[in-house]
């Protein structure tokens, strides 16, 4: 959307929406719903890492992708609640009886139901998934309908936050990894379980 004006596919030029058209319910509301879903799940996936962080550095970008998480899901649930009636309260209610990994009430997308045990995973996950996500809310931003164009616009700023997380952490991993090699004077990486790093 470029100053309240669709630019693309069939509504080339129109004004952009500020309610939703009926035609289009449907699947605007499910895109805001599987939007919103992986928002929590994101937070449900990483809640045991705090107990095993490296460093106050990564407990605090660990605290800080949470909370944008958080911040993220209550502007689809405004959305949901705001233009969406009743079927959106329903939709907001379900959002927070979904976990990640359940078997009879699992998140929408089953990236969101795999465990991150670890640290290298949370790395991994926010520099792959998030990526993907980034692509995602790109999408959204271009939305006709003005109130999503307009909400993700400012989630696209900290989701470029995750992956930075995720990418100066992948390569901190990796130079400690190469060090670790280096002072032991090997090339066998599984060697490297025996060895603390520090």
């Amino acid at each position: 959307m470029l100053n309240g004006i669709g630019q693309g596919g069939d509504h080339l030029g129109e004004n952009a929406w500020q309610d939703v058209p009926g035609e289009y319910r449907a699947n605007l509301r499910r895109i805001i719903v599987t939007q919103g879903d992986t928002e929590p799940a994101s937070v449900e996936q990483q809640r045991h890492l705090g107990l095993t962080c490296p460093s106050q550095y990564d407990l605090r970008n660990l605290f800080q992708v949470n909370v944008e998480e958080g911040r993220h899901l209550w502007a689809m649930v405004y959305l949901l609640h705001k233009y969406f009636g009743r079927d959106g309260r329903e939709e907001g209610e379900a959002l927070l009886e979904r976990r990640s990994g359940q078997e009879d009430n699992p998140r929408i997308l089953q990236a969101f139901n795999e465990q991150t045990p670890d640290w290298l995973s949370f790395f991994m996950f926010t520099y792959f998934t998030d990526r993907d996500g980034k692509f995602q809310l790109c999408a959204l931003a271009e939305s006709s309908f003005d109130p999503l164009a307009r909400t993700t616009k400012f989630m696209l700023t900290e989701e470029a936050h995750h992956m930075f997380v995720g990418e100066s952490g992948i390569s901190r991993v990796i130079q400690r990894t190469c060090a670790a090699m280096n002072e032991l004077k090997t090339l066998v990486i599984t060697m490297l379980h025996q060895y603390r790093l520090a």
